[in-house]
């Protein structure tokens, strides 16, 4: 899941991206906001784990 926080305090879900499952490689995703905030918005990776775990990624701010 891509979480997003610009308008809002909390982050809130944008849209699913599917992962590419388990492997060592680096990989690269690719997702665009239809509805940023003008100003400056803060992303985050929400990774789901086969097993129901989930981690996120560090935070990125986009303007």
């Amino acid at each position: 899941m891509i979480n997003c926080v610009g308008c809002t305090v909390d982050f809130e879900i944008i849209g699913p991206q599917n992962g590419g499952g388990t492997t060592l490689e680096e990989s690269n995703y690719r997702f665009v906001d239809y509805s940023p905030n003008p100003e400056m918005n803060y992303y985050r990776l929400k990774q789901y784990d086969f097993n129901g775990a989930y981690t996120y990624s560090d935070i990125v701010s986009i303007s």
